[in-house]
Formats: C-alpha cells, structure tokens, sequence
C-alpha cells in the first residue's frame, strides 16, 4: 500500500473518530478491505495511540462531568421506559395470579358441587333397584339356598356324565325321593 494510501485512511479515520466525538457516539471503526489492509491498520493503531485532545479551553474534569450529564440525558428516558415496562409486567403478573386464584376457586367449587351430583344420584340409583327388585320373602331365600346345597351335592355324581367321559348315573333314579325330602324340609 503506497503511502498516500495510508495517509487517505488516516484521514479518514480521523474525519470518523472526530464525527464520532462531536455526536457522543462511539465510534465502531473503519473497514477496511484490499491488499493494503495491514499497513492501514498499522497507520489507523499510530493514531490511536496518540493522546486524546480535548476541546481548547476546557480542563478534563470539565469534559468528564459535560458527558456524565450527556449520558445521563441519554439514558433517562430509556430508565423511564424499563420502569414503565416493570411496572406493567408486575401488573399483568398480578392480574394473571388473581385470574389463576380464581380458576382454582372455581374449580373447586365444581368438584364439590359434582360430588355432590354423584351421591345424589347413586342414592337415587339404590332407591329404584329396591322398587324393581324388592327383597325376596324369607321363604325363598331358604328354598334357594336348600337348592344350591343340593346341586353342590349332586355334582360329583353328574361331573363325569356332563364332561363326556362316563355313562348316565346309575345311583340318580331316586332324585325324585331327594325332591320331595327337600320339599319337606323346607315345610
């Protein structure tokens, strides 16, 4: 990179840093692209390290205190806006709690009341099976339990009969003497 090259880019770094001061922004650099990169990033880094003029006339305390109050002005209404945002996010955090509280509430309640409905109608449920099917008197109950005592008795003998494997009992032709003992029992 020829020297005018470098001088240019200088320059032009200058020109940026000194726009850069004037507007109390930071200045982000040059980008520089080409062959001529490295000997203008050497020329632009012997800038850099040279001291930091300040405007004539004025002390450095001066400049410190003039651009705390810059920054200051600048950054106020940002503050103010995150305030504001925080404060609605707190707000709407509040009012999404008490929307939550409520629908629990609610929800409970609905359990209770549905609970409620369930036993209602499982007593209703009982009430009509007793009007359908009353309890047997106890007259039949003993028959029906005489009935299946018998039938337990009766099944060694006609097991083998019902599953194939033996001939017609021989010991059955007297069920009908068993039906009338039966029948005389329960009298």
């Amino acid at each position: 990179m020829t020297s005018s090259r470098v001088a240019r880019a200088q320059k032009q770094w200058r020109d940026h840093a000194q726009a850069c001061a004037e507007t109390r922004r930071p200045h982000s650099g040059l980008r520089l692209s080409g062959r001529g990169q490295s000997a203008a990033w050497a020329g632009i880094f012997r800038f850099c390290t040279q001291p930091y003029d300040l405007p004539s006339g004025s002390e450095p305390s001066e400049h410190i205190t003039r651009s705390q109050s810059v920054l200051v002005q600048a950054l106020q209404p940002r503050v103010s806006q995150r305030l504001m945002l925080l404060q609605q996010m707190e707000n709407k955090f509040g009012d999404q709690n008490k929307e939550k509280a409520s629908q629990m509430q609610a929800a409970e309640t609905a359990f209770k009341r549905n609970l409620s409905l369930l036993k209602d109608i499982e007593a209703a449920e009982k009430s009509l099976q007793t009007r359908i099917h009353p309890a047997p008197p106890p007259e039949v109950v003993s028959l029906e339990t005489l009935y299946w005592a018998s039938v337990e008795e009766y099944i060694p003998k006609w097991e083998q009969f019902l599953l194939g494997r033996e001939p017609y009992p021989i010991g059955v032709e007297n069920q009908n003497e068993a039906e009338t003992n039966i029948q005389n029992e329960a009298q």
